[in-house]
């Protein structure tokens, strides 16, 4: 401790401030010191410990008990506690993050982390995930959290507006019917849209026909696009030769349902990310990975 604070010249630049704030800082520096040696006799945890500890106080210290509301991370958030704690990005890079997904011992420490986060809340906690993030200003879909998957289900209320993670988990893949949605659910769906769509291939096939009597000519077969006549072919049970786009399930033999992240490549040679819950993020050859739209 005392070769950082004196070798990296910290001292004397605090020294040489000649400030109130300067000379609070060098007193603090020395308790920190006086810290370090007592917490060297007195445990056996070593440096890294020691540096968590220290952390730890000091954000504690300046924790405002009188604010409306309080933004912390997890790690800061250790010895409080609030009535209603909302842990947000629980998604897979995140929560836990990318740099512990290859790790096992990171990933229990991540595991530790939000146990703690969820301990923090006396009567209300909220659990929150992304469908979809913009990275870098390419719009990525996201993976719930794998930990969202180690909780008991059935003392969490799902309170999305939509499909969510906790209807898949719960086993429900089915699109809900408006008479079983929640109450907070029922303004949004009866603001839906009813007008015309154009999301089969028939309302597209009826669009183009409608369109080619309209400019006089013969109604043959109209000429559907490429999509809806995968849309068709879909309909009649030919599966199309790649569907696997970014935002859609797909199903492994092994590791299960998985969130396509990425699609790379063309031809033979298409490579897909996928994150599956419990195993992470791999990188498959598409012709070769035997998967199956979920």
């Amino acid at each position: 401790m005392k070769a950082a604070i004196l070798d990296t010249g910290y001292e004397n630049a605090l020294k040489a401030e000649a400030s109130d704030e300067a000379e609070a800082r060098l007193e603090n520096l020395q308790e920190l010191v006086n810290a370090a040696v007592d917490y060297d006799e007195q445990a056996a945890q070593g440096l890294r410990d020691f540096i968590d500890h220290s952390a730890l106080v000091a954000d504690t210290d300046q924790y405002k008990a009188d604010v409306p509301v309080t933004l912390m991370t997890a790690h800061s958030a250790k010895g409080l506690e609030f009535p209603l704690i909302f842990i947000v990005g629980l998604e897979d890079g995140l929560f836990p993050h990318s740099r512990s997904l290859s790790d096992a011992s990171d990933i229990e420490e991540e595991r530790r982390l939000c146990y703690v986060a969820m301990t923090r809340a006396e009567r209300f906690l909220y659990l929150t995930h992304a469908v979809k993030r913009r990275v870098y200003g390419e719009e990525l879909a996201s993976e719930p959290s794998q930990f969202l998957n180690e909780m008991p289900l059935e003392l969490i209320e799902d309170l999305s507006h939509g499909r969510s993670w906790l209807s898949f988990a719960r086993g429900s893949t089915a699109v809900e019917d408006d008479a079983h949605l929640p109450a907070h659910r029922e303004t949004k769906s009866r603001g839906r849209y009813e007008g015309k769509t154009y999301d089969s291939a028939q309302s597209i096939a009826d669009f183009f026909k409608n369109r080619a009597t309209r400019l006089g000519q013969p109604q043959s077969r109209p000429n559907v696009s490429s999509a809806a006549r995968k849309a068709e072919q879909n309909q009649q049970g030919q599966s199309p030769a790649s569907d696997a786009l970014p935002g859609s399930y797909v199903r492994h033999a092994k590791y299960g349902r998985g969130l396509v992240l990425r699609r790379e490549g063309s031809g033979d040679q298409i490579k897909l990310t996928v994150s599956f819950p419990g195993y992470g993020q791999k990188k498959l050859v598409e012709k070769y990975a035997g998967l199956e739209k979920a």
